[in-house]
């Protein structure tokens, strides 16, 4: 038999467990994975917490990576990651501790600079 833990504020409903993203806001954490060569932004939806990825190759061919210092590449282009992973969500059902993907793509030309409240962080 397996048993679950739950903890009392998920059982009160203080964690949100998925659904309709709502509400997007981007803390500021972010990460980088030596290994696997992604980056990180955490993403905080009335759904709860979504963590947004971006590979290197990706990092680079937008914004030319610092290979020393991936994670000021993702600093100094935050808001335009912000931008793309708020499209990606907003809108959409997810489960709880989902992720996604920002893809080149996801890095058009129309979103090079993020602009307006919305992005702002």
């Amino acid at each position: 038999m397996t048993a679950y833990i739950i903890s009392r504020k998920a059982r009160q409903g203080r964690y949100p467990t998925g659904g309709l993203v709502k509400n997007v806001t981007f803390p500021p954490l972010e990460s980088w994975n030596p290994q696997t060569r992604v980056a990180s932004l955490v993403a905080e939806t009335s759904a709860g917490r979504i963590l947004c990825t971006v590979s290197a190759e990706v990092l680079d061919t937008r914004f030319r990576l610092d290979t020393e210092t991936p994670l000021v590449t993702v600093m100094n282009n935050r808001a335009t990651l912000e931008h793309a992973a708020r499209k990606l969500l907003e809108g959409r059902t997810v489960e709880a501790n989902e992720r996604v993907a920002i893809s080149l793509e996801d890095l058009t030309a129309e979103d090079a600079v993020a602009t307006g409240p919305e992005c702002a962080h």
